[in-house]
């Protein structure tokens, strides 16, 4: 690949990455407890109290912590449709990890390319795959195939 090439590939990764990818900064805290506070709401429990729903928040919050705001949008949002699966009671609010799995399934194919050109990023140069000099003595590339 030409430097232009890799360039342009660990853009995309960087671009890939901050679109799957999510910190835990005040920003998405509030958002992912806005998105959860409206699914408890739509489908509340009987009897429950302010603590338990306290609580309830807090697992779904432990459970989305690195999921980005969007993602656990589009995933509460294909709930709300019956759209997570057959496997699933659409009566009753998707347990934390039940929403984590869904949304990770949405992020799937971004974290894939991620992988795929992670990969490409770190092939061997048509160089140094036709240098006989064996792959263990050739500087810090790491070792990728065995002689």
């Amino acid at each position: 690949m030409t430097d232009s090439q890799r360039a342009l590939i660990e853009a995309k990764v960087k671009e890939l990455r901050t679109a799957s990818e999510s910190d835990d900064k005040p920003e998405n805290q509030k958002s992912r407890l806005a998105l959860v506070a409206n699914v408890l709401m739509a489908y509340p429990v009987s009897g429950g109290s302010e603590e338990s729903g306290r609580a309830r928040a807090q697992a779904y919050l432990a459970a989305i912590d690195d999921i980005p705001p969007w993602a656990i949008s589009e995933t509460i949002r294909k709930w709300h449709r019956g759209e997570c699966g057959p496997d699933h009671n659409y009566r009753f609010a998707p347990a934390p990890a039940e929403l984590r799995a869904a949304a990770m399934k949405l992020l799937q194919p971004a974290k894939q390319t991620i992988a795929h050109l992670e990969g490409l990023l770190n092939a061997l140069t048509l160089d140094r795959a036709m240098d006989p000099t064996p792959l263990q003595d050739f500087g810090k590339r790491p070792l990728l195939r065995a002689m």
